[in-house]
């Protein structure tokens, strides 16, 4: 029984992962769809368009303006001075044995 249950509780993980997986990846929309759906937002009259694909080309459309704007680079942190006792000069040591 103790067995019985162990696989059946790894069946269901290994379920769940794989489906976590397929999701994740399934979304993307492909270059050839996204070619597709552009020629289609230009050809489109605003006046007999429905809310939905107004806002679908107006999204696709900010999509393919953002790679062309550059990015700033990282700005560097300013160096900060330590808080609290200066640090020491020399560390002083003991004489050697002989």
């Amino acid at each position: 029984m103790n067995k019985l249950m162990s696989m059946l509780i790894a069946a269901i993980f290994a379920t769940a992962s794989v489906g976590a997986f397929a999701a994740a990846h399934g979304g993307a929309m492909s270059d050839a769809d996204k070619a597709k759906k552009m020629e289609a937002c230009k050809k489109m009259d605003p006046k007999s368009t429905d809310e939905k694909m107004k806002a679908e080309c107006k999204k696709l459309m900010e999509g393919e303006k953002k790679p062309d704007a550059k990015k700033a680079p990282p700005k560097q942190p300013e160096p900060v001075e330590p808080v609290g006792r200066k640090p020491r000069a020399s560390v002083p040591t003991l004489p050697k044995k002989k």
